[in-house]
Order: structure tokens, then C-alpha cells, then sequence
């Protein structure tokens, strides 16, 4: 099996025996508010956390069991595909995230004393890398499957009022159009990070609720 990697965020389901969305609201980052942030935009564009039930299923632990990497897919002549040479880029990047985060769990530990009652920390199991792949043909490798993992866009077929941008999403401030009457909720970090998770849900419709009341 092979795997076309693109960009990714890399985090462990858990660390020191609490699940990473635990540790994701302890230390506030949930709660970032996109007027915090230097670039909204591309705050807007980082990729979604890679994160399974129960277990950490990251690139390490599929290299382990045979799977191949490679960097971006560029294109396709005949049998053959053609990977950008950016994985070490790529996931050297992620690599740099993971151990922030983790680093401000350790301070975080420091910080409310919850060093006895927590489990040791365990380092992340290392990523073994080269440029990866660049070429494979498809016959020669008895590829017979290509599974596109390459993300959805939002469509508004439905939605008759001009406020949509050239690439067709909506135009909004923190879920407010500029159509009189017209509110969004669950979009990508609309007013906080957590703005498409379930608890993200609540303070935004709070705040929104009290826009529409004024």
C-alpha cells in the first residue's frame, strides 16, 4: 500500500492517559478566537486533526506496518504516478507542531502540579523518511486500487442571495452575512477554533443570539 501524503496535523490520541482533546481544552487552544489569530485565513485552512477512536493512528504507525509514503500527488501519465518530493517538508512541519503542543502539556502539568496523577510521558514514536517516493507504476507495482482522499467543498445551490465569494463560499463575519436576517453556524473557526466542534456550537450561538437580539 501506498500513501500520497499531503498536509497534515499530527497529534496522539492520547498523551499521559487523557485523550488530546482533553489536554486541547485545558490548555485554551479550543477557545482561540479568529480575531487572535495573525492570518484568519489561513487559520481557516490548517488541516483537520488525524485523530481515530481509541488509538493513535498516525504516519509512524502505518510506515510500521509496510505502508509506503510519498509526498503530494502531482499527476498521472498513463500508468505511472508522479508524488511532489515534499514529504520531509511536510511532515517535518507537523512533526514541529506536535512537539509544541506537547511541550505546552508538560508546562500545563507544571504549571497545576498534575504530574502525580498523570501517567509518564511517552515520546512520539519517530517518523523514518527520505524524499519518498517520486515515481510508481501502477502495473509494474499491482496497484489495482486508488482510493482519492482529497477533502469536500461546500456547495449552496440552494441559497439565492448574493453573498458568496468568487470560489463560492460565504461571506461572513463571525456567522453574520451581509443579507439582513441571514446567519451561519459550524463553519471552519468561525468565531473560535472549536467553531465545528459539538461544544464549539453553544458560545457561538450565544453570541450570534445576542447580535440578533440587538
Amino acid at each position: 500500500m501506498t500513501l500520497a501524503v499531503g498536509r497534515y496535523t499530527r497529534l496522539p490520541r492520547s498523551y499521559r492517559g487523557r485523550d488530546i482533546m482533553w489536554w486541547l481544552d485545558r490548555l485554551g487552544l479550543l477557545d482561540t478566537r479568529i480575531e487572535d489569530v495573525p492570518d484568519p485565513e489561513a487559520a481557516r485552512r490548517q488541516p483537520s486533526l488525524q485523530l481515530v477512536a481509541g488509538r493513535s493512528l498516525d504516519l509512524p504507525v502505518l510506515q510500521a506496518i509496510g505502508v509506503r509514503l510519498a509526498g503530494r500527488l502531482l499527476n498521472i501519465e498513463g500508468t505511472t504516478l508522479r508524488f511532489a518530493g515534499d514529504l520531509a517538508l511536510t511532515t517535518t512541519a507537523a512533526e514541529a507542531k506536535l512537539r509544541r503542543v506537547l511541550t505546552q502539556c508538560e508546562d500545563r502539568v507544571d504549571e497545576l502540579g498534575l504530574g502525580g496523577w498523570l501517567d509518564e510521558p511517552r515520546p512520539p514514536v519517530p517518523l523514518a523518511f527520505d524524499r519518498g517516493l517520486e515515481t510508481i507504476d501502477t502495473v509494474r507495482s499491482g496497484i489495482s486500487t486508488v482510493v482519492w482522499a482529497t477533502g469536500f467543498r461546500r456547495e449552496y445551490p440552494w441559497l439565492h442571495v448574493d453573498v458568496l465569494d468568487a470560489a463560492g463560499e460565504l461571506i461572513h463575519q463571525g456567522g453574520v452575512t451581509s443579507a439582513p436576517g441571514l446567519y451561519a453556524m459550524g463553519l471552519r473557526f468561525m468565531r473560535r477554533r472549536k467553531s465545528t466542534f459539538i461544544d464549539g456550537a453553544g458560545p457561538d450561538a450565544e453570541e450570534l443570539a445576542a447580535h440578533i437580539a440587538a
